[in-house]
């Protein structure tokens, strides 16, 4: 007999019960370091003013920073949404002409990931195909484009849209932590050094609590940081590192790809193992990784504001009822709808290693399967929009 538990379903405001702690801890350190340390030792007892102004202003400075990062993070750019994707054009709707096609068909890609039959996977939740690095997200209610992971530090998923946010929240936090417990290491043996019966001399228990919280704050930060500097230049998600760790100590299960050979005028279903299929968006050159989770342009990757390169909208959207919301000029020159117009900037696209690598199981007849998709009849058209 077994007994069905009432699921608990956290109310919106649980998300924020860390990340409220983490804030009560900045503001905590922030007042410590400022008035116990710059303001009572360096400034009134070592009557050095220039620099406890200075490291309490860029303190707070890095503060306010900080807090607008998480802002973006959390409240206003979020980890992104996948567009409605309706299913690809892989059989013919026997109720239209060849000339009369649904305006709103997408043609299957060259390459996609799907089941051992060749088909995409969907997501129930959202009556959408769910495409490359996409998960559905509970704690969001839609599939997440590039599902990082779930922060419960900053209380949201970590995705396309708010990764780069996220990776300047965790540098600059750890800058500022870095600063405090160096400078109250700096003074240490000043202040102990002063005769114990002299007020203010000794050293103030809010600092050695501050000290020890951020130094484990710092070692914190700093390894996240570069963790993550190390999975994007293998253009790898923490998710997927996290799964291929866990794989390497279960039996390998196997990946799906859906390929189409513009040599041969067909669609392949070939097979993957985990161990290999991690490394399938990998563009070989550690820059190039980089900038497909950063972006090209250098400069943006320091600058802690809001800018538009964090989101952009495809060329088409598609709603629920498959109707095609754009320009009725642009909607009447494509009559069959390209993924990446449907995807916009949320496409993900595999590396020439990974294309190279499926070609040569088609060439040595590796292949589950063949797919004969309606859609392809399309693929010579116009091969630069593929």
């Amino acid at each position: 007999m077994t007994m069905n538990w009432p699921k608990f379903k956290k109310p919106k405001w649980f998300k924020f019960i860390v990340p409220s702690i983490v804030l009560g801890l900045q503001v905590y350190g922030t007042w410590g370091f400022s008035h116990k340390l710059c303001y009572n030792m360096i400034y009134k007892t070592f009557h050095r003013e220039s620099i406890a102004i200075g490291l309490i202003t860029i303190v707070s400075t890095l503060d306010l920073v900080v807090i607008a990062l998480w802002v973006q993070v959390v409240l206003i750019i979020g980890p992104g949404k996948q567009p409605f994707v309706p299913p690809f054009q892989l059989f013919t709707n026997d109720t239209e002409s060849d000339d009369d096609d649904n305006e709103t068909a997408v043609l299957p890609p060259i390459t996609y990931q799907c089941d051992p039959h060749g088909y995409p996977f969907w997501c129930s939740e959202c009556q959408s195909l769910k495409l490359e690095r996409t998960h559905h997200s509970s704690a969001m209610g839609h599939c997440v484009p590039r599902f990082d992971h779930y922060c419960v530090w900053v209380g949201t998923v970590i995705g396309k849209d708010n990764y780069l946010l996220f990776l300047q929240f965790v540098a600059y936090y750890a800058i500022n932590l870095s600063i405090i417990w160096v400078s109250i290491v700096s003074y240490i043996h000043m202040i102990i050094r002063k005769r114990p019966n002299q007020p203010h001399h000794h050293f103030n228990t809010n600092l050695i609590i501050i000290l020890v919280f951020a130094i484990l704050g710092w070692l914190f930060t700093v390894g996240l940081f570069f963790a993550n500097i190390y999975y994007i230049s293998k253009n790898r998600t923490s998710l997927e590192m996290l799964l291929q760790k866990h794989k390497k100590n279960s039996p390998l299960k196997k990946k799906f790809i859906c390929h189409y050979s513009k040599i041969n005028k067909s669609r392949y279903v070939v097979e993957f193992t985990n161990d290999g299929f991690f490394d399938f968006w990998n563009k070989s050159k550690i820059y190039t990784n980089i900038k497909e989770f950063l972006g090209s342009n250098i400069l943006f990757w320091f600058i802690p504001l809001p800018m538009n390169r964090y989101k952009s909208s495809p060329p088409f959207f598609i709603n629920n009822n498959y109707e095609i919301n754009t320009d009725e000029k642009f909607s009447t020159q494509n009559k069959h709808l390209h993924l990446e117009n449907v995807l916009g900037p949320y496409l993900e696209t595999y590396g020439d290693e990974t294309i190279r690598r499926i070609n040569e199981k088609i060439n040595n007849m590796e292949y589950i399967t063949t797919l004969d998709a309606y859609g392809d009849k399309y693929m010579n058209e116009n091969d630069n929009t593929l």
